[in-house]
Formats: C-alpha cells, sequence, structure tokens
C-alpha cells in the first residue's frame, strides 16, 4: 500500500470518524487506486485538482508527479495559474521555472486571457515578486491590465502604479506615460515624471 503519512495518521487513529472532502470523483477514484495498487495515472484528469487533493492526502509522490506534468505543459495560456499553484503549494522549484517563463514570454503573457482576467491583488503580487528586467515592463503590464477593464479596474492604478520605479525608465516611456490619460487623476504622478526626467537628464550630463 502506498499510503502517504495522511494515512498513516488515520491509521493509527481509533474510535474517530475522518471525513475526506474530495468532490471529484475521478480524481478520488485514482488516488484510492494509487494507495492500494502503487500505480498512478494521471491521463484525462485535472492535475491541478490532482495537486489539491494529494496535498491534502499528503502523497508526495503525487504531488511530485503532478508537479512535473505541469511543468511539461507550461504555456502561455497557463503559466499565471501555473506559478499561483506552486507559490501556494510552496513548490519552489515549479514556481521559479514559470516565472522564468512568464519573463521571458511576457509580451504574450499579458496578452493571455488568464492574465486579463486576474484580479488587483493577483497583478500586484505578479509584481511584487519577479523581478522583471526592464521597469517599462511592470508598467506595461499594468495598463494592459487596467485598459481591459478600466471602468472596474481604474481605483486600483493608484496602488499599482506606486510599483513602478520611475527613475529606471527612459526618457521616452516616460513621455508616453505622461500622455495616458488614465493616470492623469492620479496624485504626484506628473511630479514623479519630472523628477525621473530630470534624474535622466542629470545622469546625461
Amino acid at each position: 500500500m502506498a499510503a502517504g503519512p495522511y494515512f498513516r495518521e488515520i491509521l493509527n487513529t481509533l474510535d474517530e470518524d475522518v471525513t475526506i472532502n474530495i468532490a471529484d470523483h475521478d480524481i478520488l477514484e485514482i488516488l484510492v487506486d494509487y494507495i492500494y495498487t502503487g500505480e498512478l495515472t494521471l491521463k484525462k484528469v485535472n492535475v491541478e485538482d490532482l495537486l489539491s487533493a494529494a496535498i491534502i492526502l499528503k502523497l508526495d509522490f503525487v504531488c511530485a508527479a503532478c508537479a512535473g506534468v505541469l511543468h511539461k505543459h507550461l504555456n502561455v495560456s497557463n503559466c499565471l495559474g501555473i506559478r499561483s499553484v506552486a507559490k501556494f503549494n510552496n513548490f519552489t522549484d515549479l514556481l521559479s521555472i514559470s516565472e522564468e517563463f512568464i519573463i521571458k514570454q511576457f509580451s504574450k503573457v499579458i496578452k493571455s486571457t488568464e492574465f486579463l482576467r486576474l484580479d488587483g491583488p493577483s497583478v500586484v503580487s505578479l509584481i511584487n515578486d519577479i523581478a522583471f528586467p526592464h521597469e517599462e515592463k511592470v508598467y506595461e503590464c499594468i495598463i494592459k491590465w487596467v485598459k481591459f477593464q478600466s471602468n472596474d479596474r481604474k481605483e486600483f492604478l493608484p496602488e499599482l502604479m506606486e510599483h513602478v520605479h520611475f527613475l529606471l525608465l527612459k526618457p521616452d516611456i516616460l513621455f508616453n506615460i505622461s500622455k495616458e490619460p488614465l493616470l492623469n487623476n492620479i496624485p504626484d504622478i506628473k511630479d514623479k515624471i519630472i523628477e525621473a526626467l530630470y534624474f535622466n537628464h542629470q545622469k546625461s550630463v
């Protein structure tokens, strides 16, 4: 039997009822088969859901197998979701791989449905956690996301723009930012742009 620590705890618990809430019958069947036979089948199943269930049951081998499948099938349309799964479950290798992929494919990722449908806190988390090589990518990410549903998302702009390091932006990028209508009502935005332009000028003297 390939039982994990969770089941060993159950087997060692006397006179207690234990309830395991796994809604998907197919996933439960796969896990039960693995526990009793040691064989694991990952075909025709939502691997992310299987991973979540395996984590609950502390089935380390299943967790590792699921992480491997997610890595293998990493692409522009699912990389943000895989990153979220990896971060939540503390899979550091998968997290690192997914974030490297996001950076390399950034221009495509921010056009994906997965990115455009992120909520505000998730966008902030993405900006905070990933070390983008170019600061304009941070700004591009913010504006692309807000413009997708500007009426509902413009309230997030002041907070999001706090994560843009204006001093690291080139003058032509700063000029483009200064012309963005969505930023007109954000306090101090003009001052930050002027400060950054002055900083760039001083560097070139």
